[in-house]
């Protein structure tokens, strides 16, 4: 605690003064108050905005000890007066947050290794599902193309047989051979679309949305998109791409929506995502953390995605009318992802 003059002079001490600067009360009184902190400049500005206003509160300094060490500080102060009611300088007292800076800064820090192996997870996640893509592709799309081809040959040489149950017993497996292709191609294309690396992001939203319309065909789906192609990074293409995906599969579990308005655009030194349903919306909590308590897992991890990509993400509903889903990301991201292997 320490009183101040009107010119700015430390009138009087308390022991605590003296300890965190090194410096007795008989040197300190009569000294330039702000010459004890590490920014002079900010303290006098604090100094005069209790001028102004009769007060501060929880006002941010840091102390200089003689030996070089630095305490962090909040101050409050306040102007006190005489009895004529005359202001006679100022009177304040600043509470040593040094400990809870150091348990601030190392919060932070544990909070940006969790976000990283968070990053890194959904890194190896997304590389894990463009290789078993492939493998699809690659391995089982092909060996069912290839047993459909031989038996239909079969068929082909069967053709004037006499034993027609034979026929149509190999004729009925085509069909069944042809919805394990159909399965595993709509399985490769959920695990990772090949046109969002052969053609971009803009092809793929467009057909995402003409894939979604054609199995919910009770919801109108409008995909507008007002940006080029270039101009969206390629860290960025993936998980625009697997934000859309989760949001559209929140629509469906939970809203009861029949239209669904998907816009995606540049706006300055970002690009926008905006997804706005009709459905029977709900009522945002306070926290994140409540919306996995409530069972909105996909929500959660929409904004895990977004915050790995630099952006913000907000939510607009109300029950009864509907939500809106809107991501943030700068255009500048340079996050690292599968993508570039």
């Amino acid at each position: 605690m320490l009183t101040i003059s009107k010119d700015g002079k430390v009138m009087d001490v308390n022991k605590a003064v003296e300890l965190v600067t090194g410096i007795s009360r008989e040197a300190l009184i009569g000294s330039d108050f702000s010459d004890h902190f590490t920014e002079s400049e900010r303290a006098r500005m604090g100094y005069r905005h209790v001028f102004h206003n009769g007060f501060v509160r929880d006002y941010p300094l840091a102390i200089r000890h003689v030996s070089g060490r630095i305490t962090d500080v909040l101050f409050n102060a306040t102007l006190y007066r005489n009895d004529a009611g005359e202001i006679q300088g100022v009177f304040a007292a600043a509470r040593d947050v040094t400990d809870r800076k150091r348990m601030d800064e190392t919060l932070r820090e544990s909070e940006n290794r969790l976000r990283f192996l968070s990053s890194e997870l959904l890194n190896v996640q997304e590389s894990e599902r463009k290789r078993i893509a492939l493998e699809i592709h690659d391995s089982l799309g092909q060996s069912l193309n290839a047993i459909k081809f031989r038996v239909e040959s079969a068929l082909q040489e069967l053709k004037g047989t006499s034993d027609q149950a034979i026929v149509r017993s190999i004729r009925d497996i085509i069909p069944v051979i042809q919805e394990s292709i159909d399965d595993a191609r709509r399985l490769q294309m959920d695990l990772r679309p090949p046109m969002l690396d052969d053609l971009g992001i803009i092809a793929t939203l467009s057909w995402f949305g003409r894939q979604f319309q054609s199995v919910y065909t009770d919801i109108k789906v409008d995909i507008q998109t007002d940006i080029a192609e270039d101009a969206v990074p390629k860290p960025l293409k993936i998980q625009i791409y697997r934000i859309l995906q989760e949001a559209m599969n929140n629509i469906i579990r939970h809203a009861g929506a029949t239209q669904i308005q998907v816009r995606f655009h540049k706006n300055e030194n970002h690009v926008e995502l905006e997804i706005e349903d009709n459905g029977i919306g709900f009522t945002p909590p306070p926290e994140w953390m409540d919306l996995a308590r409530r069972g909105h897992l996909g929500l959660v991890g929409m904004r895990e995605r977004v915050e790995m990509i630099g952006g913000q993400m907000d939510i607009q509903s109300e029950s009864g009318r509907g939500t809106v889903v809107r991501v943030s990301a700068p255009l500048s991201c340079s996050q690292p992802t599968s993508d570039s292997n």
